[in-house]
């Protein structure tokens, strides 16, 4: 409850520890950039993920998130926001804000970290 009224007041969605597989893409002209990696946390507007610092901000990638129980990724484009100061958060990686979704993929993650909120 209280992670909620601090998101409110900052207008970020709350964040959920979530260890899942992401699978991240960027067309550069003809050539593709790929990086399968974990996502350190994520919410309905967002991620954190490990790695992926070649990716620069305001680029689009495209995401395939796998969660944990999931039969089906959740698939999307996402815009990379920031690259992570290794010494304050304590790991190398990018935040990207989700643009898009596919095929009720929004639904399918808001259901996902409902779920998440009511277990913690």
């Amino acid at each position: 409850v209280h992670l909620q009224a601090v998101a409110d007041l900052v207008g970020v969605a709350p964040r959920r520890t979530v260890r899942a597989v992401v699978d991240l893409e960027l067309w550069v002209r003809r050539d593709a950039q790929r990086l399968l990696t974990l996502t350190d946390n994520v919410s309905t507007s967002g991620m954190l993920v490990r790695g992926g610092r070649e990716f620069p901000v305001g680029a689009a990638v495209g995401f395939e998130l796998l969660l944990p129980g999931g039969l089906t990724a959740v698939e999307g484009v996402a815009e990379v926001v920031r690259h992570t100061r290794v010494g304050d958060e304590g790991l190398e990686g990018i935040g990207l804000a989700f643009r898009s979704f596919a095929g009720g993929g929004e639904q399918r993650l808001a259901a996902f970290l409902e779920r998440r909120a009511g277990t913690a």
